[in-house]
């Protein structure tokens, strides 16, 4: 994980930035997920996701919507 922040009017849903091997970054919203902030920067996880497109001022990028969320054991 390169970035995790809760966010939204009360920290309910969640942003995360993933870099994989190949340094490339990906980014994804969890809604709903907010709780999860602190865990998945000190554990592994596991993540069910759609890949979905993010317009914000007039840029059009892909991003992960992630669906479901599990802390996993190593």
């Amino acid at each position: 994980v390169k970035f995790v922040k809760a966010v939204g009017e009360k920290n309910t849903h969640l942003k995360i930035e993933i870099q994989q091997e190949t340094n490339d970054k990906v980014s994804g919203i969890a809604f709903g997920f907010g709780n999860y902030a602190q865990q998945i920067q000190s554990q592994n996880f596991e993540i069910l996701y759609v890949i979905d497109e993010n317009t914000w001022k007039d840029t059009t990028t892909l991003q992960l919507q992630i669906r479901d969320m599990k802390m996993v054991k190593p």
